[in-house]
């Protein structure tokens, strides 16, 4: 059976990348933005969120495990979120990076 929801779009950027870091990301319809515990974490989710209008909702905790993004992934089908991890390499990924979330599992989007 085919799945009949669109992907989700995880934004994931590390805690040393500030909110202009996260610019290429400006033009984004971002929904929420998570954290991990790390509090370098927290503030930057809180700049970003700021930056990018989304004004700073309470943040969730996130880690950046392939399972946890897919978790996430399914929370925000059709929709873009942003996370940010202190531990990249949980992810295997170099940040920022761009991911598409289904029931297919986690796919990197080509930066452009």
């Amino acid at each position: 059976m085919s799945d009949l929801h669109c992907p989700a779009t995880v934004l994931l950027v590390g805690p040393d990348q500030d909110a202009r870091a996260v610019s290429r990301f400006r033009n984004r319809r971002v929904a929420a933005v998570y954290a991990d515990s790390a509090p370098a974490s927290v503030s930057t989710a809180r700049r970003i969120a700021d930056v990018l209008g989304v004004g700073t909702p309470p943040l969730q905790a996130a880690t950046a495990t392939p399972e946890a993004l897919r978790a996430l992934g399914d929370q925000h089908r059709g929709e873009t979120v942003l996370v940010v991890s202190a531990d990249p390499a949980a992810c295997g990924y170099r940040l920022p990076v761009e991911l598409e979330v289904d029931e297919l599992g986690l796919r990197l989007v080509p930066s452009s």
